[in-house]
Protein backbone atom coordinates (compact mmCIF):
# COMPACT_ATOMS: atom_id res chain seq x y z
CA UNK A 1 0.00 0.00 0.00
CA UNK A 2 1.45 3.33 -0.98
CA UNK A 3 0.24 6.79 -0.15
CA UNK A 4 0.81 10.34 -1.32
CA UNK A 5 4.24 11.31 0.05
CA UNK A 6 2.92 14.53 1.58
CA UNK A 7 0.29 12.54 3.48
CA UNK A 8 2.98 10.08 4.56
CA UNK A 9 5.06 12.94 5.93
CA UNK A 10 2.02 14.38 7.75
CA UNK A 11 1.27 10.99 9.24
CA UNK A 12 4.88 10.59 10.35
CA UNK A 13 4.87 14.06 11.89
CA UNK A 14 1.62 13.27 13.69
CA UNK A 15 3.08 10.04 15.05
CA UNK A 16 6.23 11.90 16.10
CA UNK A 17 4.26 14.56 17.95
CA UNK A 18 2.04 12.06 19.76
CA UNK A 19 4.39 9.16 20.54
CA UNK A 20 8.08 9.91 20.02
CA UNK A 21 8.33 11.91 23.23
CA UNK A 22 8.08 8.64 25.13
CA UNK A 23 11.09 7.19 23.31
CA UNK A 24 13.70 9.88 23.95
CA UNK A 25 15.63 11.04 26.98
CA UNK A 26 15.51 14.58 25.57
CA UNK A 27 12.86 16.36 23.54
CA UNK A 28 14.04 16.36 19.90
CA UNK A 29 13.74 19.54 17.85
CA UNK A 30 11.33 19.83 14.94
CA UNK A 31 14.27 19.77 12.54
CA UNK A 32 15.57 16.52 14.07
CA UNK A 33 12.12 14.93 13.80
CA UNK A 34 11.72 16.10 10.22
CA UNK A 35 15.10 14.66 9.32
CA UNK A 36 14.20 11.38 11.01
CA UNK A 37 10.92 11.13 9.07
CA UNK A 38 12.57 12.03 5.76
CA UNK A 39 15.44 9.60 6.27
CA UNK A 40 13.13 6.76 7.26
CA UNK A 41 11.11 7.37 4.08
CA UNK A 42 14.27 7.30 2.00
CA UNK A 43 15.53 4.08 3.57
CA UNK A 44 12.18 2.32 3.28
CA UNK A 45 11.48 3.29 -0.31
CA UNK A 46 15.04 2.88 -1.57
CA UNK A 47 15.00 -0.68 -0.26
CA UNK A 48 11.54 -1.37 -1.68
CA UNK A 49 12.31 0.08 -5.10
CA UNK A 50 15.57 -1.86 -5.35
CA UNK A 51 13.72 -5.09 -4.50
CA UNK A 52 10.58 -4.34 -6.50
CA UNK A 53 12.24 -5.16 -9.81
CA UNK A 54 13.24 -8.60 -8.52
CA UNK A 55 9.65 -9.58 -7.78
CA UNK A 56 7.23 -10.86 -10.37
CA UNK A 57 3.55 -9.90 -10.36
CA UNK A 58 2.64 -13.06 -8.41
CA UNK A 59 4.83 -11.98 -5.49
CA UNK A 60 4.10 -8.27 -5.28
CA UNK A 61 0.89 -6.30 -5.57
CA UNK A 62 0.64 -2.55 -5.19
CA UNK A 63 -2.37 -0.42 -4.43
CA UNK A 64 -2.67 3.19 -3.42
CA UNK A 65 -4.18 4.04 -0.06
CA UNK A 66 -6.75 6.16 -1.90
CA UNK A 67 -7.81 3.26 -4.16
CA UNK A 68 -7.99 0.89 -1.22
CA UNK A 69 -10.11 3.20 0.91
CA UNK A 70 -12.43 4.16 -1.96
CA UNK A 71 -13.10 0.60 -3.09
CA UNK A 72 -11.64 -1.89 -0.61
CA UNK A 73 -13.42 -5.05 -1.68
CA UNK A 74 -12.64 -4.76 -5.38
CA UNK A 75 -9.02 -3.84 -4.74
CA UNK A 76 -8.48 -6.68 -2.28
CA UNK A 77 -10.11 -9.07 -4.73
CA UNK A 78 -7.75 -7.80 -7.46
CA UNK A 79 -4.73 -8.23 -5.17
CA UNK A 80 -5.76 -11.79 -4.29
CA UNK A 81 -6.17 -12.64 -7.97
CA UNK A 82 -2.82 -11.09 -8.86
CA UNK A 83 -1.06 -13.07 -6.14
CA UNK A 84 -2.82 -16.28 -7.19
CA UNK A 85 -4.79 -16.67 -3.98
CA UNK A 86 -8.16 -18.33 -4.53
CA UNK A 87 -10.24 -17.12 -1.58
CA UNK A 88 -12.68 -15.35 -3.90
CA UNK A 89 -13.27 -18.37 -6.15
CA UNK A 90 -16.70 -19.91 -5.59
CA UNK A 91 -15.20 -23.42 -5.62
CA UNK A 92 -13.14 -22.75 -2.46
CA UNK A 93 -16.19 -22.03 -0.33
CA UNK A 94 -14.03 -19.53 1.55
CA UNK A 95 -15.72 -17.42 4.20
CA UNK A 96 -13.24 -14.61 3.61
CA UNK A 97 -15.32 -12.60 1.07
CA UNK A 98 -18.23 -12.44 3.53
CA UNK A 99 -15.97 -11.47 6.44
CA UNK A 100 -14.32 -8.81 4.27
CA UNK A 101 -17.70 -7.38 3.34
CA UNK A 102 -18.74 -7.22 7.01
CA UNK A 103 -15.49 -5.56 8.02
CA UNK A 104 -15.82 -3.00 5.21
CA UNK A 105 -19.33 -2.20 6.43
CA UNK A 106 -18.01 -1.71 9.97
CA UNK A 107 -15.33 0.70 8.73
CA UNK A 108 -17.62 2.86 6.57
CA UNK A 109 -17.88 5.62 9.16
CA UNK A 110 -14.18 5.68 9.99
CA UNK A 111 -12.65 9.15 9.94
CA UNK A 112 -8.96 9.48 9.08
CA UNK A 113 -6.67 11.78 11.02
CA UNK A 114 -6.72 15.37 9.78
CA UNK A 115 -3.24 16.42 11.00
CA UNK A 116 -4.38 19.97 11.74
CA UNK A 117 -1.43 20.65 14.05
CA UNK A 118 1.16 19.79 11.37
CA UNK A 119 1.87 22.37 8.69
CA UNK A 120 3.90 21.80 5.56
CA UNK A 121 5.21 25.19 4.50
CA UNK A 122 6.67 25.84 1.03
CA UNK A 123 10.23 25.18 2.15
CA UNK A 124 9.36 21.85 3.76
CA UNK A 125 7.24 20.91 0.76
CA UNK A 126 10.26 21.54 -1.49
CA UNK A 127 12.46 19.44 0.81
CA UNK A 128 9.96 16.56 0.71
CA UNK A 129 9.79 16.80 -3.10
CA UNK A 130 13.56 16.70 -3.38
CA UNK A 131 14.23 14.00 -0.82
CA UNK A 132 11.33 11.75 -1.79
CA UNK A 133 11.47 12.39 -5.53
CA UNK A 134 11.55 8.66 -6.32
CA UNK A 135 8.35 8.09 -4.37
CA UNK A 136 6.56 10.75 -6.38
CA UNK A 137 7.91 9.41 -9.67
CA UNK A 138 7.70 5.64 -9.21
CA UNK A 139 4.35 5.63 -7.42
CA UNK A 140 2.71 8.14 -9.74
CA UNK A 141 2.08 11.11 -7.48
CA UNK A 142 2.12 14.73 -8.58
CA UNK A 143 4.83 16.80 -6.99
Amino acid sequence: IHRNPYEVFLSGAHMASTTYGWWFLQQPSDSHLQEYILRQGEILHDEYFSSRELLDTHNCAEVSFKQLTENPQENIKRIYAQLGWDSFDDETKSTYPNRLEMQCEELKGYQQNKYKHVIIDDQLKQTIRERWKLQFQKLGYDE
